[in-house]
C-alpha cells in the first residue's frame, strides 16, 4: 500500500532498536481533512510493519503496534486500518486485536478502455 496521496498524512516511524540498528519498524499515517469518513471513525492507517527475520517471535511487532496506538490518541484517533500481505502479518494483526475487514483490490497496471 502506498498512501502518498492527499488522503493520508505521514505521522512518523516507530522503530525498535537492538544496539545500533533498528530491528522493527512501523510507518504510521493519519487521514487528511479530505478523508472525512476515516476522521469521523477515528481511523489512522499503518502502511508498513517489518521485523527483522532474526528478531521475529519476540513480540516486537506487537510492542510497536501498542506504541502506535498510544501515539495516535492525542490526535483524536483510536483505531487503525492495517493491510496485511502475508500470513505472519495476519497472525500479528489477530494477536493484537485487529479484526478482518473487507477485501481490497489493487491496480498494478494501466487501465484500458476508460474514456475521460
Amino acid at each position: 500500500m502506498n498512501m502518498q496521496s492527499e488522503s493520508f498524512l505521514f505521522l512518523g516511524f516507530i522503530r525498535i532498536y537492538n544496539r545500533e540498528s533498528h530491528v522493527c519498524e512501523v510507518d504510521l499515517w493519519l487521514p487528511s481533512p479530505l478523508a472525512a469518513g476515516l476522521r469521523q471513525e477515528g481511523m489512522a492507517a499503518i502502511e508498513y510493519i517489518e521485523v527483522q527475520e532474526n528478531c521475529r517471535g519476540k513480540r516486537l511487532g506487537q510492542a510497536a503496534l501498542t506504541e502506535a496506538s498510544r501515539l495516535i490518541q492525542p490526535y483524536g484517533f483510536h483505531r487503525f486500518m492495517l493491510l496485511t500481505q502475508d500470513h505472519r502479518m495476519d497472525k500479528l494483526a489477530e494477536r493484537t486485536g485487529f479484526r478482518r475487514g473487507p477485501t481490497f483490490y489493487w491496480i498494478d497496471s494501466l487501465l484500458g478502455g476508460i474514456e475521460a
